[in-house]
């Protein structure tokens, strides 16, 4: 029996299982943060960083002044899986936190 966390999901899954703001876009999940600083894009790389290697998935990121976007796709599957969508709930519930500061 294969592992159902490395299950690619089918659109429909992945569009029905998205955090809120969160897309689908090519290959990956994606969501693009604003932030009110530098110091503040920094902390939430940093978080993210921590979060990732908790869960022993990296996303792809891409960091400018005030923003941060994230990139989900689970690279060993090829393909978005429901560690993808587990990342993205989590990655969402901290950064809420962070943003509100």
């Amino acid at each position: 029996m294969p592992n159902e966390e490395l299950r690619v999901l089918s659109t429909q899954e992945i569009i029905s299982s998205l955090p809120p703001g969160w897309a689908l876009s090519d290959e990956y999940i994606q969501k693009t943060y604003q932030t009110k600083s530098w110091l503040q894009t920094v902390m939430l790389f940093n978080c993210l960083a921590s979060l990732a290697q908790a869960n022993w998935h990296h996303p792809d990121v891409k960091v400018s002044y005030k923003s941060i976007t994230i990139l989900l796709k689970t690279h060993e599957a090829n393909g978005i899986t429901m560690r993808d969508i587990s990342l993205a709930n989590e990655i969402e519930l901290y950064f809420s936190k962070i943003l509100q500061r």
